[in-house]
């Protein structure tokens, strides 16, 4: 019998809106034990929140998981530092919250603090996973202090130029009131994966926005590919929509 916990490590600093649930796979950590730190992070916190330990006793705890996810806003996995040599059992979690839950996943890498998300970069292209992610991320970006919207190796569209490709994603957002950065760049031999990466890591972005799996995701766990590389290697919260 496997046990999935569904706990928060970290609420975002003075922000007291009830909180549901964070989802983590849990190995040496008893899911009642886990649930009871996670309820008195909750109170230390000020944060009015619901922990609820489930135990996967029919199912596949990453499908419970998925289940329980389709009725918070958002999901969040911890993702180990060893998520690397337990690549299949993490990867398995975070594959069914995406596919699964119809639900944004953020994935934060282990002991990352978490206290605000000032500055966003969006790994943007015209596919139905992206636009997704760039809705179900509104509210962070409405609170962020600045927001970049990376375009790489553009291509035209239906829609658009390979010189303009972005600017429609830029009137979605300038909608709401954001006013983000648009930032075209070549690959340069790179992987998109790691050309994101690097983008973020230059100009300081606290999260990155991206769609997940645009390609079969037993293509890119077999072969790789950006959602791959980005849930392996970022080393800041990655927000994914599929």
């Amino acid at each position: 019998m496997s046990s999935v916990a569904f706990t928060p490590e970290k609420a975002p600093a003075g922000d007291k809106r009830a909180f549901k649930a964070i989802a983590v796979p849990i190995h040496d950590t008893s899911a009642s034990t886990c649930a009871a730190g996670a309820q008195r992070k909750l109170e230390a916190s000020g944060v009015v929140g619901e922990i609820r330990s489930l135990e996967a006793v029919y199912t596949e705890p990453a499908d419970l998981a998925a289940t329980a996810a389709r009725h918070c806003d958002l999901a969040v996995l911890a993702r180990p530092s060893h998520a690397r040599r337990d690549g299949s059992t993490v990867h398995g979690y975070f594959a069914a919250l995406l596919m699964e839950s119809a639900r944004p996943v953020m994935v934060v890498p282990a002991d990352h603090p978490v206290e605000s998300f000032r500055h966003v970069l969006i790994a943007w292209r015209e596919t139905r996973e992206c636009a997704r992610a760039l809705r179900d991320a509104l509210p962070f970006l409405e609170a962020a202090g600045s927001v970049d919207l990376l375009v790489v190796d553009p291509k035209a569209t239906p829609l658009e130029t390979a010189d303009d490709v972005g600017t429609t994603a830029m009137q979605f957002l300038a909608g709401h009131g954001i006013d983000a950065h648009r930032i075209a760049v070549a690959s340069e031999g790179r992987s998109v994966g790691a050309t994101v990466l690097d983008e973020a890591r230059q100009r300081h972005a606290d999260l990155i926005v991206a769609g997940g799996y645009g390609h079969s995701r037993f293509r890119e766990w077999a072969i790789g590919g950006t959602t791959r590389h980005l849930f392996f290697e970022a080393t800041i919260p990655v927000l994914y929509s599929h």
